[in-house]
């Protein structure tokens, strides 16, 4: 399945783009998860389309998920380029670890 092999093979590419799916399409129970599969095992930065609208920017606006981990790390680094043009950068730390610091002040250093 697509969910299975698109994230193996986009390790070996610069960015991966991907449209989001229409939950609606007679194909989107198969199509789910591909996206969801390329942030989380590909380790490499995806771009989500909306399926929805007319956008006539592209990455003016950049959502990163941060969580601390290497892969995370190497993500932000290699989306530099992009996070650099942008006009906002929020960055999104889920139920982050306990810990002494605030979550996500480490990166968002590096990338404001």
């Amino acid at each position: 399945m697509a969910h299975e092999i698109v994230p193996v093979h986009a390790r070996y590419a610069d960015l991966t783009i991907t449209g989001q799916v229409d939950p609606d399409s007679l194909d989107a129970p198969r199509r789910l998860g591909l996206a969801i599969q390329l942030v989380m095992d590909s380790g490499r930065p995806t771009l989500v389309a909306p399926y929805a609208g007319k956008f006539t920017t592209l990455g003016k606006r950049i959502l990163v998920a941060w969580n601390g981990s290497r892969e995370a790390a190497r993500a932000v680094h290699d989306a530099m380029p992009f996070l650099e043009r942008a006009e906002l950068v929020s960055l999104l730390s889920i139920n982050p670890r306990q810990s002494d610091h605030i979550a996500g002040l480490d990166i968002s250093n590096q990338i404001s």
